[in-house]
Protein backbone atom coordinates (compact mmCIF):
# COMPACT_ATOMS: atom_id res chain seq x y z
CA UNK A 1 0.00 0.00 0.00
CA UNK A 2 3.42 2.43 0.74
CA UNK A 3 4.11 2.76 -2.46
CA UNK A 4 0.67 2.86 -4.07
CA UNK A 5 0.84 6.01 -2.10
CA UNK A 6 4.39 6.76 -2.99
CA UNK A 7 3.36 6.89 -6.62
CA UNK A 8 0.10 8.76 -5.96
CA UNK A 9 1.76 11.34 -4.32
CA UNK A 10 4.87 11.53 -7.18
CA UNK A 11 2.11 11.85 -10.01
CA UNK A 12 0.14 14.98 -7.99
CA UNK A 13 3.55 16.90 -7.23
CA UNK A 14 4.88 16.25 -11.49
CA UNK A 15 0.88 17.38 -12.08
CA UNK A 16 1.06 20.61 -9.94
CA UNK A 17 4.85 20.68 -11.52
CA UNK A 18 3.68 20.98 -14.84
CA UNK A 19 0.65 22.92 -14.38
CA UNK A 20 3.31 25.72 -12.29
CA UNK A 21 5.61 25.40 -15.53
CA UNK A 22 2.38 25.79 -18.07
CA UNK A 23 1.36 29.00 -15.92
CA UNK A 24 4.67 30.88 -16.01
CA UNK A 25 5.22 29.78 -19.45
CA UNK A 26 1.47 31.55 -20.07
CA UNK A 27 2.49 34.54 -18.36
CA UNK A 28 5.69 35.11 -19.91
CA UNK A 29 3.82 34.78 -23.69
CA UNK A 30 0.76 37.26 -22.27
CA UNK A 31 3.73 39.80 -20.68
CA UNK A 32 5.69 39.71 -24.22
CA UNK A 33 2.40 40.86 -25.79
CA UNK A 34 0.98 43.42 -23.96
CA UNK A 35 3.53 45.05 -22.27
CA UNK A 36 6.38 44.46 -24.95
CA UNK A 37 8.73 41.84 -22.92
CA UNK A 38 11.97 41.37 -25.14
CA UNK A 39 14.13 38.43 -24.82
CA UNK A 40 16.20 39.97 -22.15
CA UNK A 41 13.42 40.37 -19.28
CA UNK A 42 13.84 36.12 -19.16
CA UNK A 43 17.42 36.50 -17.74
CA UNK A 44 16.12 39.08 -15.26
CA UNK A 45 13.31 37.18 -14.33
CA UNK A 46 15.16 33.60 -13.83
CA UNK A 47 17.48 35.92 -11.44
CA UNK A 48 14.54 36.52 -9.70
CA UNK A 49 12.60 33.57 -9.38
CA UNK A 50 16.02 32.08 -8.20
CA UNK A 51 16.28 34.61 -5.70
CA UNK A 52 12.89 34.06 -4.06
CA UNK A 53 13.77 30.28 -4.45
CA UNK A 54 17.15 29.67 -3.30
CA UNK A 55 17.78 26.15 -4.01
CA UNK A 56 14.96 25.22 -6.17
CA UNK A 57 16.18 23.91 -9.06
CA UNK A 58 14.26 24.68 -12.71
CA UNK A 59 13.89 28.20 -13.13
CA UNK A 60 16.90 28.98 -15.75
CA UNK A 61 16.29 31.35 -18.35
CA UNK A 62 16.54 28.74 -20.78
CA UNK A 63 13.97 26.56 -18.86
CA UNK A 64 11.69 29.72 -18.36
CA UNK A 65 12.09 29.61 -22.36
CA UNK A 66 11.10 26.38 -22.59
CA UNK A 67 8.26 27.12 -20.24
CA UNK A 68 7.26 29.50 -22.70
CA UNK A 69 7.71 27.34 -26.02
CA UNK A 70 5.57 24.41 -24.11
CA UNK A 71 2.30 27.14 -23.32
CA UNK A 72 2.97 28.08 -27.19
CA UNK A 73 2.92 25.01 -28.79
CA UNK A 74 -0.26 23.11 -26.68
CA UNK A 75 -2.13 26.55 -25.66
CA UNK A 76 -4.39 25.98 -28.55
CA UNK A 77 -4.72 22.33 -28.34
CA UNK A 78 -7.59 21.61 -25.69
CA UNK A 79 -7.11 18.09 -25.54
CA UNK A 80 -3.24 17.93 -25.49
CA UNK A 81 -2.93 19.91 -22.54
CA UNK A 82 -5.15 17.58 -20.43
CA UNK A 83 -2.55 15.37 -20.72
CA UNK A 84 0.65 17.48 -20.61
CA UNK A 85 0.41 17.30 -17.04
CA UNK A 86 0.92 13.24 -17.04
CA UNK A 87 3.93 12.57 -18.44
CA UNK A 88 7.45 14.25 -16.84
CA UNK A 89 9.00 17.70 -17.84
CA UNK A 90 11.81 15.55 -19.55
CA UNK A 91 9.01 14.15 -21.67
CA UNK A 92 7.21 17.14 -22.37
CA UNK A 93 10.02 18.67 -23.44
CA UNK A 94 11.34 16.15 -25.94
CA UNK A 95 7.95 16.42 -27.48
Amino acid sequence: MGGELDFEKARNLRKQLISLYWDIGKRIVEKQKNEKWGDSIIEGLANDLQDAFPGMKGFSARNLWKMRDLYVSYSDKEKLTTLLAEISWSHNIAI
